[in-house]
C-alpha cells in the first residue's frame, strides 16, 4: 500500500520496475498474504507465503525485512533469502504481539524443511 501511495502505481511488477529504475540491484515488494516480489536483473519472481495458523499480523513486515537483510547480507542467494525471510515473517504471526514471537534460526530452517516453498 505504501509503495503505491508513493508511486502512483498500482501492480507490483510496475512497483518493482519503478524502484529498479532509481538504481538498486534488487527490489523485494511485499504482498501480504500473497508472498513476496523479487525484482533482479531482469527477472521478476513471486515467492508464495509459507502456509502457518497466523493470529496476528503485527511484525511480519519487519521480520521479514530484518531476516532478508540477515540473508542478503551472508551473500546467500537471493532465492534463499526471500525463503527465508517468508518463513521467518508466517511464523512472527503465529504469536501475538512485535516481538516475543520473531523466530530463531532454528525454527525458520524447520519450517523451510517442513513445507518447501512451489
Amino acid at each position: 500500500d505504501d509503495a503505491r501511495q508513493l508511486t502512483g502505481l498500482v501492480s507490483p511488477e510496475e512497483i518493482a520496475g519503478f524502484y529498479r529504475g532509481l538504481g538498486p540491484k534488487v527490489v523485494v515488494i511485499k504482498l501480504g498474504a500473497e508472498g513476496a516480489l523479487l525484482a533482479s536483473g531482469n527477472d521478476l519472481q513471486t515467492f508464495p507465503p509459507y502456509a502457518v495458523d497466523s493470529i496476528d499480523m503485527s511484525g511480519a513486515g519487519d521480520t521479514f525485512d530484518g531476516a532478508f537483510a540477515v540473508c542478503f547480507l551472508q551473500d546467500r542467494p537471493l532465492d534463499e533469502c526471500m525463503r527465508f525471510a517468508n518463513a521467518a515473517a508466517a511464523l512472527t504471526t503465529t504469536g501475538l504481539g512485535c516481538v516475543s514471537p520473531v523466530p530463531r534460526r532454528e525454527a525458520i530452517h524447520a519450517l523451510m524443511a517442513r513445507q518447501p516453498q512451489s
